[in-house]
């Protein structure tokens, strides 16, 4: 009984395949819950529990990429989070917030009504989340409310359409505050295409704090990767601006090869 009711509670979002275990969802407490199997469409399906026009949490549990920022107070986790729990709010009709949560994190309901979703796909949800972001970044108001939440969960989520997703905000859109926010998203994926679309920011973006949102994000790779392309940038960059940081973040860095360009750079 208490197993059931835990798996209900963590529908509230929880990305996951039909494989949703016990575990995480033991953490959730006062919700009243209602199970059911994912249509195909995320959208629809968070449609659907809005159209009854009531505050409703809907959840999915997914595997999330392992970049720490998936977590809780209590308890403590030594290591980034392998799956995440996402927990969206339906009133009057539409969303109003989502949030992101590791399994073992302890959540409580307050007995709003929740509608728990078995078989989200990370890609379902990744389509789904891109365009939460783009009508946000579309919106009118200077910082849209859902704009961080979902850019934030779509961070987390693994494959290729999180991953075109955010590529396309980093490379396309209007808003340089997106472009940035896009940009360091990317510096947590291990695919070429992310390195690839974080040196082109740096190179090609008009506005000069994105360059330096970029070169920020190479400091954030793995350092066999971002210390060589940090080095190249505060070569070989035209813009003043650009090889400071890299320099910064070189010197933040402590590592042989960036002393060693230092060494260089002083004996010129």
């Amino acid at each position: 009984m208490k197993a059931a009711r835990a798996r209900v509670l963590i529908g509230g979002l929880a990305v996951l395949a039909a494989a949703a275990t016990a575990p995480a969802q033991d953490h959730i407490e006062n919700a009243r819950t209602e199970h059911r199997q994912a249509s195909g469409s995320l959208d629809r399906d968070i449609q659907s529990v809005a159209a009854r026009d009531a505050v409703t949490w809907i959840g999915y549990r997914l595997p999330a990429v392992p970049n720490g920022r998936i977590s809780c107070n209590a308890p403590v986790q030594l290591e980034p989070a392998k799956e995440m729990i996402a927990l969206i709010r339906v009133a009057s009709r539409r969303v109003d917030r989502i949030r992101t949560f590791s399994p073992s994190c302890a959540i409580d309901a307050g007995e709003t009504p929740m509608v728990w979703l078995d078989g989200v796909t990370p890609d379902q949800s990744a389509t789904w989340l891109a365009s939460i972001v783009a009508a946000a970044a579309g919106a009118s108001d200077r910082n849209p409310p859902l704009m961080t939440p979902a850019m934030s969960a779509l961070e987390s989520t693994p494959g290729q359409v999180a991953l075109r997703a955010l590529i396309g905000f980093a490379k396309d859109n209007a808003r340089p505050a997106v472009r940035s926010r896009a940009i360091a998203s990317l510096a947590f994926r291990a695919e070429a295409d992310a390195t690839a679309a974080i040196q082109n920011a740096i190179q090609n973006d008009p506005d000069t704090e994105v360059k330096k949102t970029a070169v920020g994000a190479l400091a954030r790779m793995p350092k066999d990767e971002g210390v060589p392309l940090l080095i190249q940038v505060a070569r070989t960059n035209r813009n003043v601006d650009v090889r400071k940081q890299a320099m910064f973040w070189l010197g933040e860095s402590k590592d042989p090869r960036a002393v060693s360009f230092f060494e260089e750079i002083l004996q010129k």
